[in-house]
């Protein structure tokens, strides 16, 4: 009888044991529902799940009617989430966009891509995907809910690559989808053929503030004259003029005579022999100086030289320049570390 109190004692014991820890278990599932659904809902934040993103992109770009005038194109939508950075390439053509996740960070890196968004937070690409509206995506624009990293088009700082081949792809859509001031807050003022008063005036003030670049000459606009412009009478004005135009006449006058004194000196000087006209250095292509410049700056932020190449044969220069300009590149490199090994190899001078 003693043995068996014991063990009614013990099995007693043991089911309250099992019972604890079932109901413990129930506990932590019940508090890990709430922590994932209930307190999202109350706390409005969204928790990322890939597929989820991936049909929310495809939908909201398909609903995006601002989006349907671009034509042919190829982005990269990056989203910040608490574990990494999630990218999702699509590619556009026609209507029909093709959405695929990336197993690369920005899908690869800014020559994949036209344009490259990239999301603060999931929460943030939740308010694009649920209103996939383009006052929606403008206000997000300056950097609070989205940010433009560098791309084909669009370089380290947010400045357009607005070239030919941009506007002719792009310029027609982005008027139609745009006014002209958000396409100059955008740095699309490219796309523009006139220019008022104001928006010449926003433009400058968007220039300067955010450092941006405008392709087009018209970034040179006239400043105010100042205290000096209202000084200038109609009088003053007519003498300035008047100077003007004596100088004028001096400096042609001056011209002419110095190349009839050259010409006379030509016909007495002997014929230019073929080895003098050797030591005429060949007149250099300004484009070849240009995509040089621009590849020089590109290859001392890090971009590969395949990167480089495959850049400028999509924005329209040719083969046979990009082909000079590293030919040029490359021999450069060559004399500079022949001269500072010959600096190295000198000896010393002479005491």
């Amino acid at each position: 009888m003693h043995h068996t109190t014991q063990r009614r004692r013990a099995s007693t014991a043991s089911n309250a044991i099992i019972h604890f820890i079932f109901l413990l278990l129930v506990l932590l599932a019940i508090g890990y529902v709430i922590k994932h659904t209930a307190l999202d809902g109350l706390t409005g934040s969204a928790t990322y799940d890939p597929t989820t993103a991936q049909t929310q992109l495809e939908t909201a770009l398909s609903s995006a009617q601002f989006l349907s005038q671009i034509p042919d194109a190829r982005f990269c939508v990056a989203i910040t989430t608490p574990e990494a950075i999630e990218s999702f390439f699509v590619e556009k053509t026609g209507p029909t966009y093709k959405v695929m996740k990336s197993a690369a960070e920005y899908c690869g890196g800014p020559a994949f891509a036209d344009f490259t968004i990239k999301y603060n937070s999931y929460d943030d690409f939740v308010a694009f995907a649920e209103d996939p509206s383009l006052a929606n995506a403008l206000a997000g624009i300056d950097g609070g809910a989205y940010q433009i990293l560098p791309s084909r088009y669009v370089e380290a700082g947010g400045n357009v690559i607005c070239n030919q081949q941009f506007k002719s792809t792009f310029c027609s859509a982005l008027t139609t989808m745009a006014t002209p001031e958000e396409l100059i807050k955008g740095d699309l003022s490219c796309c523009m053929d006139t220019l008022t008063k104001d928006q010449q005036k926003l433009l400058q003030k968007h220039l300067e503030e955010d450092k941006f670049q405008d392709e087009l000459p018209r970034a040179e606009w006239p400043k105010s004259l100042g205290p000096l412009g209202r000084f200038l009478t109609l009088t003053n004005m007519i003498s300035a003029l008047f100077v003007f135009i004596m100088l004028t006449i001096g400096i042609f006058v001056t011209v002419s005579h110095s190349k009839n004194r050259a010409l006379k000196q030509m016909e007495k000087a002997p014929p230019v022999t073929s080895i003098s006209a050797a030591l005429v250095p060949p007149a250099v292509d300004p484009a070849v100086l240009q995509v040089k410049a621009y590849t020089n700056e590109k290859l001392s932020q890090g971009y590969t030289p395949a990167q480089i190449q495959e850049h400028l044969l999509s924005v329209g220069w040719s083969q046979d320049l990009v082909n000079t300009v590293f030919t040029q590149i490359q021999k450069d490199r060559i004399q500079a570390s022949a001269q500072q090994q010959a600096t190295q190899e000198a000896p010393p001078p002479a005491m």
